[in-house]
């Protein structure tokens, strides 16, 4: 899978509306704008900077994704400004630019919002290509790596057209879960302990279980529990408490969904939002996701 495949991922979940620019010129822009600034090849970039971007995303999740403007100074201190890892930090420039977008669509900033995440497009779309052109063996090798790429185009693709139909409230719900996977793709680039990929893939589906209009993902309790109990979490006292506390908060959640009520499904699944948050850092706190 290229470019090509991942562009079209895009175009198929954004039609153009009438009276705007073709696709091909749009690629053509796309080509112009982003493609000069590509400077060195994936393989260049070194194992620990890919953990060094994957714990900098970790950090970035634990905060709702258009709570404030994000902070980019400790992942750039981390990551190296060196050019042969400037590809690396790339993907932390984009996560980061994702999260920035979603803080304009909170604001109802429309046109702000559309020019900043059609360049998040742009840039997904080369880093992406400059990842699949030559990935370490043993990404290449894991069953969700090619998965996940087009997973993220496809999601971002949904943002370009939510924002063109200027359903801005929708665009947070979607970026946060694409940040997740960037995250997850981080973990497996840098062929990180299992555990690291399996805390991700859970954030990923509760994140997706998110009250927003239209389709969202459903977990039943009994789901939920054995993804808990599958993450192979520190036997400490506090850790522990977080967790159940986290299970108590789901199940509550879970009760407001079953009634069909929407604004009290909201408020329940913020409390799973935030006592997930306390888990998190907790966890970061004791080293869990160190390599």
């Amino acid at each position: 899978m290229g470019i090509a495949r991942l562009t079209a991922a895009i175009i198929l979940t954004t039609p153009i509306a009438s009276g705007s620019v073709s696709q091909n010129e749009r690629q053509r822009t796309i080509e112009k704008d982003f493609l000069p600034a590509i400077c060195c090849n994936f393989k260049q970039c070194s194992n620990k900077a890919w953990l060094l971007i994957f714990a900098a995303l970790l950090t970035a999740l634990l905060y709702p994704i258009a709570a404030v403007a994000c902070d980019n100074t400790l992942i750039l201190l981390l990551t190296g400004d060196t050019a042969e890892e400037s590809v690396c930090r790339k993907l932390v420039h984009i996560s980061g630019e994702m999260q920035k977008t979603a803080d304009l669509a909170q604001s109802f900033n429309h046109a702000a919002t559309a020019e900043l995440h059609q360049e998040v497009l742009n840039k997904w779309l080369y880093v992406a290509s400059e990842i699949t052109s030559s990935p370490p063996a043993s990404a290449a090798e894991h069953p969700q790596f090619m998965s996940l790429l087009t997973q993220i185009s496809r999601e971002l693709g949904q943002v370009r057209r939510l924002i063109g139909d200027k359903k801005l409230e929708t665009v947070h719900h979607f970026l946060e879960v694409s940040v997740a996977r960037m995250s997850l793709l981080s973990a497996i680039l840098a062929d990180a302990q299992p555990h690291i990929n399996n805390f991700i893939e859970f954030e990923i589906a509760l994140f997706a279980t998110r009250p927003a209009p239209g389709p969202n993902q459903r977990l039943s309790n009994s789901e939920f529990s054995a993804q808990l109990n599958g993450l192979n979490l520190p036997e400490d006292a506090e850790t522990q408490s977080a967790a159940t506390s986290l299970l108590q908060a789901f199940m509550a959640f879970d009760t407001a969904q079953e009634s069909q009520n929407f604004l009290q499904a909201q408020i329940k699944y913020q409390e799973v939002y935030n006592r997930y948050v306390k888990l998190k850092r907790s966890l970061l706190d004791k080293g869990f996701f160190l390599p």
